[in-house]
């Protein structure tokens, strides 16, 4: 997580994580290709994206 400042105000940027299935890890979403993000039926956000890993497209809530 980072902090920025903003206006004499501090912020804390939170880091939002995706798994993925080829490995069994959490990971910033920062580090994936993002292909595609939606809602599924309660609302949370579904990320589709290629994976660093195995350059396969995977899916995944987003946490964070």
């Amino acid at each position: 997580m980072g902090k920025y400042r903003i206006m004499g105000k501090y912020f804390v940027e939170r880091t939002i994580r995706v798994y993925l299935t080829c490995t069994g890890d959490w990971v910033d979403e920062k580090t994936v290709k993002v292909e595609n993000i939606e809602e599924d039926m309660q609302g949370q956000d579904v990320l589709t994206f290629t994976c660093p890993e195995c350059k396969q497209t995977h899916k995944s809530l987003r946490r964070g």
